[in-house]
């Protein structure tokens, strides 16, 4: 039942991934706390349902660290290791929630996506926590013991210990618009600034426009000035009316806007056959009409990308009357290696994640402690960790949401 005193030993300030594994394991720690979990929105965990195209990818079978990004991997590692696959697994059991393996990827066996958060709200039910749903934090104010933090509806909630977990900037529709990052910075923290990550490319390109809407699966580079390999990736693309998307774009998308966030040129090389070995590809080619290369070439990609290469290459070598050698050659080069110069990326509103946030040697790895606010616990994409698609940015929001539970609800101890 909730508690009406609005005076609390924890408060969880966000009720998404990271919030809730705080809130149920701060609760299995010290079954005599009084926690509140503050959340802007109509229900918790509304983010999960935006992962996995609405499955909840919730986690992923490999685990190893180069599928995360942080100023400290190191400091990340401790973390993960602390709630870890095996750990996270024997939890989602534990809710009842049964697990369907797609090549790595975990998703509830139902594919059902909404399962996720529903299993989290009946344990936090059974568990006593008190939820305030709709509620937005305007103001938080350090106690000499404790905090008060202030809605917009002027109702005061106090509290001896808090776990932020509000999020980064990425999808501002669903809450997480960084509103506490300037709060942070003022009681000493050095924020990295947020980027949005894991979104899709703008590039330039002429009459892009005609490749909207086309798929491929292939093979792409994104490269600096110098010729530098940032990421390879590969799977199915999609070209839009303002650039490029689909999953490997959006892991690719990390090392995109950190270069172009310092100015740096970047482009995109992409092969649209990468099964095909460039000198075999083509050689009963030799001869064919524009028409007839056409048709042809449409039977490996797509007749827009068909059409954009050829005219590509009309407009480079001339008219095709009959294909020749140093025609099919430059063919080839643009099935392999077609450069697309990226021109940004959109905005945190259609992003999946935050890069940057509160540094982990700013916190105490071992609690997630601040080291600056006392009693002030962070967890989740506040923090300068970010994942690969594939269920890691939720990993991170298990695994540190975790840790910040047990620890704040450790100290009443």
């Amino acid at each position: 039942m909730e508690n009406k005193s609005l005076v609390y030993d924890l408060i969880i300030l966000g009720g998404g991934a990271a919030g809730m594994m705080a809130a149920l394991t701060a609760a299995a720690e010290n079954k005599e706390l009084n926690i509140l979990i503050i959340e802007k929105n109509e229900s918790l965990g509304r983010k999960l349902l935006a992962t996995g195209n609405g499955r909840c990818n919730f986690s992923n079978m490999d685990q190893s660290l180069d599928h995360y990004r942080s100023t400290k991997p190191e400091l990340a590692q401790r973390v993960l290791s602390a709630f870890d696959l095996e750990a996270t697994l024997k939890f989602f059991d534990s809710l009842g929630l049964q697990i369907r393996n797609e090549e790595g990827r975990l998703y509830p066996r139902s594919n059902e996506g909404k399962i996720v958060p529903r299993l989290f709200a009946e344990a936090i039910r059974k568990a006593g926590i008190a939820l305030k749903l709709q509620t937005n934090i305007v103001r938080i104010e350090k106690q000499k013991r404790g905090f008060e933090l202030f809605s917009s509806e002027a109702e005061c909630f106090k509290t001896k210990k808090l776990i932020l977990t509000p999020g980064g900037k990425a999808t501002p529709v669903l809450g997480s618009d960084g509103y506490f990052f300037p709060w942070l910075k003022a009681n000493g923290h050095k924020i990295i600034e947020p980027e949005p990550v894991l979104l899709p490319l703008k590039l330039n390109l002429p009459r892009l426009k005609r490749l909207s809407g086309t798929r491929f699966s292939g093979w792409a580079q994104l490269k600096n000035a110098q010729d530098r390999v940032l990421k390879d990736v590969q799977g199915e693309f999609l070209f839009t009316n303002y650039g490029i998307s689909g999953i490997p774009i959006l892991e690719i998308s990390r090392f995109a806007v950190q270069a172009l966030s310092q100015n740096q040129n970047v482009y995109l090389l992409i092969d649209f056959l990468p099964e095909y070995r460039p000198e075999k590809i083509g050689e009963n080619w030799l001869g064919l009409n524009q028409e007839e290369l056409v048709l042809t070439l449409s039977g490996f990609v797509h007749s827009k990308i068909a059409e954009y290469l050829m005219q590509m290459l009309i407009e480079s070598k001339g008219p095709i009357a009959k294909l020749n050698r140093e025609q099919k050659e430059y063919l080839t080069e643009l099935i392999h290696e077609f450069k697309a110069e990226v021109r940004g990326y959109l905005t945190f509103k259609e992003a999946q994640s935050t890069m940057g946030g509160v540094r982990l040697s700013e916190v105490k790895i071992n609690s997630l402690e601040s080291k600056y606010i006392q009693d002030c616990f962070l967890a989740g994409e506040v923090l300068d960790v970010d994942g690969n698609c594939g269920g890691y940015n939720l990993q991170w929001a298990w695994s540190s949401g975790f840790l910040a539970g047990k620890s704040a609800a450790s100290d009443f101890k």
